[in-house]
């Protein structure tokens, strides 16, 4: 990437920014796209570099490009494990990609104690949490 074309494209920098574009990128690239990492590198905060990214397309632009060859990396490592065998990986995998082929975690709550003496707007809110639908039951409602 040519910084120098890009760089014509940003907003004029403030006299008061201690780096340039330019480092920012080299840091951000150095740490392969970790924010802190490249903080550290500089001697600067987090929000500086998130305030770089905010204000310089080029360096939002290196940003998600970082990640993106770290996401590649970590996606690859993740394939290599599945070819092995490696049972984590698998399900891993197949919960999170695979949903729409029934992979899918599925959590049981058991819940006691009762629910007497509750307001009828207390029994909704909870309904509402629990992403129950609201209101009362319609015997069509239990035949499907």
């Amino acid at each position: 990437m040519d910084i120098t074309a890009d760089s014509e494209q940003s907003p004029a920098r403030p006299a008061n920014e201690l780096y340039s574009p330019e480092k920012i990128i080299e840091s951000l690239r150095e740490s392969r796209g970790m924010v802190y990492a490249a903080a550290r590198r500089l001697g600067c905060s987090y929000n500086t570099i998130r305030r770089y990214v905010e204000r310089y397309p080029e360096v939002a632009e290196v940003l998600e490009e970082e990640r993106g060859r770290t996401g590649d990396q970590a996606e690859s490592k993740l394939v290599e494990a599945i070819g092995r065998g490696d049972a984590w990986a698998v399900k891993y995998y197949l919960s999170t990609q695979c949903k729409d082929r029934g992979y899918v975690e599925r959590i049981e709550q058991h819940v006691s104690g009762s629910l007497d003496g509750l307001s009828e707007e207390q029994l909704a809110e909870r309904e509402r949490r629990l992403g129950l639908p609201v209101g009362p039951i319609d015997a069509s409602d239990l035949e499907s």
